[in-house]
């Protein structure tokens, strides 16, 4: 290894300490002529005035020198920069931070707005599909007896129409005997044998002698009620609601527009009361092939001051926080809020409020500097412990050494304050 000339490494002790001696003698000072080659530096100590010298004298590598320039730069640095070049330990703190969320009633002042009403309508296809099965036709039969006694005829008896549809009779007929010039006479119920329309005869169709000696039978009246099988539209509740919801929506969203035109800037609206009537030309069941569906919607709404009411959720957040969490919290933010309904009473409205909003834990310079004296010299674990012991800090780490213990000098321990989101 090359050694540094022991003239010049003496001169750099006695500069430190602020003189130049050597053997406790005054010394001249030494000179050097300085040589700088390829990969070295050579050191030649001067002759006195009038000797002749060469290029002699101990000689250094590049790297030697440059090790020596940075200790002498150490060596010269001020204690205060020399104290600097230590390192700093990092203590990252994540205060608390909690969502309060209240359900209050809230008094302020407000205003009513003035009443709108709005209506609209719509037709649509109906969609629902509507069966009717194939019915007989009904009507009556009467009986005439030309005797002069009386006859019966059973239940169940079979009657053909002129047009070859078949009827039946479902009562037993008990005919009177003839009183000249006068018939008997008596009516009972009947029906067609087969389905459909084709059993709604004609009065009179029927009109024949039957059945026993001297007895008519007429059907004095046209038989109804038959009918074949069939599909048909009809109205549904799903046709009607889907006219009505959508028709609503719009109907308030006009409504509110309304009513918002009505606020100043420093105004919002309580959530509208309202009512509406849904009016369809036709029945849940009716057969139709459309409906028409009108919407009546009629909507009434106050004013309030947005600014009171956030104050005055922010202090019912304020009183909660207190009694759950304690002192120190601050509100991030502001209070989000719900307002579920509304009373009116002479200027002023009760609110039903539902009110939320992030609440962190404050550590103030004091505070901070309290904290930094207690955990200074502590081990890393203890310094954590005692951080994580104070009501208001959730996480705590320490990074920036490899020590297990913390520094006792406070001004190597930095605290860095953080938080992170719910």
């Amino acid at each position: 290894m090359t050694q540094i000339p022991t003239d010049f490494t003496n001169r750099v002790a006695h500069m430190k300490q602020g003189q130049d001696t050597t053997d406790g003698k005054q010394q001249p000072s030494n000179e050097y002529d300085v040589y700088v080659e390829a990969d070295r530096i050579t050191f030649v100590k001067k002759s006195p005035a009038g000797e002749d010298h060469t290029k002699s004298g101990k000689s250094l590598s590049l790297s030697s020198v440059l090790s020596l320039l940075l200790l002498l730069t150490f060596l010269f640095l001020p204690s205060s920069a020399a104290s600097a070049a230590l390192p700093t330990v990092t203590i990252t703190i994540y205060p608390k931070m909690e969502q309060i969320t209240t359900t209050q009633n809230v008094q302020l002042p407000a205003r009513l707005l003035v009443p709108l009403t709005l209506s609209e309508s719509k037709t649509i296809p109906t969609t629902g599909i509507g069966h009717q099965n194939a019915t007989q036709a009904r009507g009556s039969i009467t009986f005439y007896n030309g005797l002069f006694t009386s006859q019966t005829i059973v239940a169940g008896t079979i009657l053909t129409a002129s047009d070859g549809e078949h009827i039946l009779t479902d009562q037993t007929a008990s005919i009177p005997a003839a009183n000249p010039p006068g018939l008997g006479q008596t009516s009972i119920l009947a029906h067609a044998i087969d389905t459909g329309v084709q059993g709604n005869i004609p009065a009179y169709t029927i009109n024949q002698l039957c059945c026993a000696t001297a007895v008519k039978a007429v059907n004095m009246t046209t038989f109804t009620g038959g009918a074949d099988q069939r599909y048909f539209k009809v109205v549904t509740q799903h046709d009607i609601d889907g006219v009505s919801q959508p028709l609503t929506k719009t109907l308030i969203a006009s409504i509110l527009a309304a009513l918002s035109a009505q606020l100043t800037t420093a105004e919002a609206l309580i959530p509208p009361l309202c009512s509406e009537h849904v009016s369809p030309d036709h029945r849940v069941g009716d057969e139709a092939v459309q409906v028409q569906v009108t919407v009546l919607e009629t909507c009434s709404a106050g004013a309030y001051d947005k600014q009171t009411l956030q104050e005055l959720a922010r202090q019912g957040g304020s009183k909660k926080v207190a009694q759950t969490l304690g002192n120190g919290y601050t509100l991030l933010g502001d209070i989000q809020y719900e307002i579920h309904s509304a009373t009116f009473q002479q200027g002023r409205a009760t609110l039903s409020v539902t009110c939320s909003g992030v609440w962190l834990y404050q550590l103030s310079s004091k505070e901070q500097q309290r904290l930094v004296h207690v955990i200074a010299g502590k081990r890393k674990l203890d310094a954590i412990l005692l951080l994580l012991s104070e009501s208001g800090i959730q996480e705590a780490s320490i990074t920036g050494t490899d020590n297990a213990i913390l520094p006792t000098d406070t001004s190597r321990i930095h605290m860095l304050i953080l938080h992170k989101g719910l």
